[in-house]
């Protein structure tokens, strides 16, 4: 479900950096990456969360809202659903990008949008048969990601890797509108941004009562409450 993602996501950079220095699978760790480890295990030991297991009403009519974020290291994406005022994390994901190749921010953060629709989609195609879902909004605070949403067609200085990425995350779009579903593209800034602790890590004791559990708060009222620099838009 991905909901301890930003308790987990330093140990998951770790795993990764003992990758880069190739480690053997019975080779023992290094004096310094073991205190490393010790450290990151003590940091997630003992975190307790009691979570509600009825996140909203069957029959009403309900808002997914998904956030996207990246860092030079990670890409991540949150999905709440919003009904009447209450809004709950349903799922999340975080992904680190290729060991191999060099990724821009802008790369990233277009990577971390098309995992949100991605998202989005997958947990509406499971829950649709249960829960009324009829309109899906995906916020992240890069404004050149919105921009190459907005113009999807135009292909000049944005490179392969984004071309598809655009292309993938439109064709979810399209799916979705095929279902009824009206789904919206807009700007959060990046201290509301739920997502952003998915990419940089939090304590137990931060993740505790972050709004990592329940999503801006913006966002749970209806959409004319909005702030006016979500600047909402459909591609």
């Amino acid at each position: 479900m991905g909901w301890l993602a930003p308790l987990l996501i330093r140990t998951k950079l770790f795993f990764q950096k003992l990758w880069i220095k190739n480690y053997d699978w019975d080779q023992p760790l290094k004096e310094s990456d073991q205190k490393t480890w010790i450290e990151l295990s003590q940091a997630a030991t003992g975190f307790h969360k009691v979570i509600s297991r009825k996140a909203t009403e069957n029959t009403a009519k309900h808002r997914l809202v998904t956030c996207a974020d990246a860092s030079t290291t990670t890409m991540a994406a949150c999905t709440y659903i919003a009904h009447e005022g209450e809004q709950t994390l349903i799922m999340a994901r975080t992904k680190l990008p290729s060991i191999k190749e060099k990724h821009t921010i802008p790369k990233m953060e277009m990577n971390a949008v098309t995992i949100a629709a991605r998202l989005s989609l997958t947990i509406y195609e499971e829950l649709r048969k249960a829960i009324n879902i009829n309109e899906i909004v995906i916020l992240t605070d890069s404004e050149i990601g919105l921009n190459w949403i907005k113009s999807p067609k135009e292909k000049k200085f944005r490179g392969l890797l984004v071309t598809n990425r655009i292309n993938e995350t439109m064709k979810i779009v399209e799916k979705l509108r095929d279902e009824g579903v009206d789904i919206q593209f807009g700007y959060i800034a990046t201290q509301h941004n739920p997502a952003d602790c998915a990419t940089r890590g939090l304590t137990a004791e931060e993740l505790k009562n972050h709004n990592w559990w329940d999503g801006p708060d913006f966002s749970r009222k209806h959409r004319r409450e909005w702030p006016s620099e979500t600047q909402l838009f459909t591609p």
